[in-house]
């Protein structure tokens, strides 16, 4: 009954909010990038919205994980197990030979496009067990790599995750340790704590 009341109340004291309440959010038509195991191993498949045109994007015996679209759909970007390490990947949104764009011999996972498609912002391991993790930004050709954190410094264990661009992206979001969530302003280079 408290329920029903206060439901009753916010639609007299906000009725703008019924107005929102009722639009409906808009459909994605588009594609969506994705892993599976099905064939014995990790690799990339797209799917259409619907459900339908399934379609296999790698073919190899390794594991590709951590797929993402490019902004204009015509590469995938992603991680692929390769000589003991994980290394960032593109291909192209219909399969093919991928081309590897890191060769660090240290894991590399979480690939994202910038917004205009120009930058990869990655998460790059810096011990061979593959525990902990820093930011980094490349070029999408795999040139210009530039480490964007310094958590090794810190006195604890660190893990920098998911890094993915703002919309108008001028700023990085990330997670750290699996714990927090933080938000980098690339113009200043600092690092803003969101939520824990």
């Amino acid at each position: 009954m408290l329920k029903q009341t206060i439901f009753i109340l916010t639609l007299i004291l906000f009725p703008r909010f019924s107005l929102y309440a009722e639009q409906k959010l808009p459909v994605f038509t588009g594609e969506i990038v994705f892993v599976s195991d099905r064939d014995g191993n990790r690799e990339i498949y797209a799917i259409k919205s619907d459900g339908t045109g399934e379609r296999r994007i790698t073919s190899n015996e390794v594991e590709d994980i951590n797929p993402r679209w490019a902004p204009d759909k015509s590469k995938i970007v992603y991680s692929s197990y390769c000589k003991g390490t994980f290394e960032i990947c593109v291909i192209t949104s219909i399969g093919g030979s991928p081309s590897f764009l890191t060769h660090v011999g240290y894991d590399c996972i979480h690939p994202s496009f910038s917004r205009d498609g120009k930058k990869i912002v990655f998460c790059r391991s810096h011990d061979l067990q593959g525990l902990y993790f820093e930011l980094y930004m490349m070029n999408a050709d795999g040139t210009g790599m530039e480490r964007m954190t310094r958590y090794q410094d810190r006195s604890f264990s660190w893990r920098v995750f998911s890094p993915d661009y703002s919309p108008n992206g001028d700023k990085i979001i990330f997670s750290f340790c699996e714990e927090d969530l933080y938000v980098r302003d690339l113009k200043s280079g600092t690092d803003t704590k969101l939520m824990q």
